[in-house]
């Protein structure tokens, strides 16, 4: 398996983040690339499918106290907004 660049073209933006982690959008690509190199297009279900939902915190408790998905929904836009622009 290639390693994956840190910086150039086809790379992950770390450059200007500190303890939080990576953005949103690095995330997002980090994830694109690993499913390419994986041959495996559903690896963020496969990943999802292993996770014990409790590890997500609040957004587990916005979810699971929803009355029905459309529900969850909206609680999931309104608690990202107030949380991480990148998803606005």
């Amino acid at each position: 398996m290639r390693s994956l660049p840190l910086s150039g073209p086809g790379s992950l933006d770390v450059s200007s983040q500190d303890d939080i982690g990576l953005s949103v959008a690095s995330q997002y690509r980090f994830l694109e690339l690993a499913a390419a190199e994986a041959n495996d297009q559903l690896l963020g279900l496969h990943i999802a499918a292993e996770m014990d939902m409790r590890a997500i915190g609040i957004l587990f408790y916005l979810t699971g106290s929803s009355r029905t998905v459309a529900e969850a929904l909206v609680h999931l836009a309104r608690y990202s907004r107030t949380t991480n622009e990148a998803l606005v």
